[in-house]
């Protein structure tokens, strides 16, 4: 059975191998967010383009059965991921969120210069090893106050402590209706940030130092990227005299998967070793996914790096394009008081319990 949903579209369709289930009244990000869909009509309808075997469906996502379907229809099949990251685009600027321009506090641009400079293959490497070994034991409630020490160098749009923003981010897709699961990776995706309690200035993993835990990543091994913050910081990256590092695939084959590049280092990769490592995590893959890549915006924004993604990643790409919209648009300079923070603890206690183990190691 193939599951999709109309979208901008009323009529009923009826084929025995086709089932919608969603409709217009359902908003578009949870269509993109649930699993289970296969395709997303925004123009033409499946009823026009694939029964009536008409030229063209339009659809926000494609897996192997709806090609495999459109080409025994003799159908031509228009991805729109396109479509949606312009939109994304288009609200990044209408609300003035990650502007870079010469306004830009110092502090900010100095942590992009650093970390440009000096995340490399060897670099990372070197972090994933230091890192990915996790002795550490530590309630995951103790991890989301130790971020209300711990305020982003890298974010241009707010002051508050990074804790702020994972109630807002969580709270934003809780108001939407999302999934229980999607709240929570909501309410964690950051909480890799937690890297600074066993970090080091040298490492770039300290309160002082953070160009090895925030800011947008980047695939290493590789030709860096134009479309890329402050791309006139890619010249001094160390890697760039190396003879394979600075060409298009570098030490990658084509449409290799995301999974085995080298994405600079930071709160992504760490919070999911974390996650991938300890025994008693129930979240699903799209989960541990969204936070691992939710800081490549070359990738998820630009489409940077589509040589290199595999069929998985060209299907995830729409639920982590999503994901951010809740992650930049919740965004406000404002704190909680101590009754919504009270009443926000004791939701949040709960998702964490049915999903995650109360201690995790670090």
């Amino acid at each position: 059975m193939i599951t999709g949903a109309c979208f901008n579209y009323n009529k009923p369709i009826d084929h025995p191998n086709i089932t919608i289930k969603y409709t217009n009244t359902t908003p578009l990000q949870t269509i993109l967010l649930d699993p289970d869909v296969h395709f997303v009509i925004t123009n033409d309808s499946l009823e026009d383009c694939l029964l009536k075997e008409k030229n063209v469906l339009t659809t926000l996502v494609i897996t192997e059965k709806l090609k495999n379907l459109a080409t025994e229809k003799g159908v031509t099949i228009t991805n729109q991921l396109d479509i949606l990251i312009e939109n994304v685009n288009k609200n990044l600027e209408n609300k003035k969120l990650r502007v870079y321009d010469s306004n830009i506090d110092n502090a900010v641009k100095e942590l992009y210069k650093k970390m440009r400079t000096n995340q490399t293959v060897a670099s990372v490497t070197k972090m994933r090893q230091k890192y990915g070994n996790l002795t550490t034991p530590m309630k995951i409630w103790d991890c989301i106050d130790k971020l209300g020490d711990f305020i982003d160098i890298s974010d241009p749009d707010v002051e508050l402590p990074n804790l702020v923003h994972l109630f807002q981010t969580a709270e934003g897709i809780r108001g939407d209706g999302h999934p229980d699961w999607l709240q929570l990776t909501g309410f964690i995706h950051d909480l890799g940030k937690v890297i600074y309690l066993r970090g080091s200035d040298n490492d770039g993993t300290s309160v002082k130092e953070q160009y090895n835990i925030v800011g947008d990543t980047f695939v290493v091994g590789c030709r860096l990227p134009e479309k890329i913050v402050y791309p006139e910081f890619n010249k001094l990256n160390k890697d760039v005299d190396n003879s394979i590092y600075r060409t298009k695939y570098g030490i990658y084959r084509a449409n290799c998967g995301l999974d085995n590049c080298l994405v600079a280092y930071g709160h992504d990769e760490y919070l999911y070793q974390v996650l991938v490592k300890n025994k008693g995590v129930k979240l699903p893959p799209e989960a541990l996914y969204i936070i691992r890549y939710h800081s490549l915006y070359p990738w998820h924004t630009e489409n940077e790096y589509s040589h290199l993604e595999s069929s998985y990643d060209k299907n995830m790409k729409p639920k982590v394009v999503q994901f951010n919209s809740y992650d930049l648009y919740t965004k406000e300079n404002t704190n909680y008081t101590e009754k919504q923070l009270k009443e926000l603890r004791e939701y949040y206690s709960r998702l964490i319990k049915k999903y995650l183990p109360e201690t995790l190691y670090w």
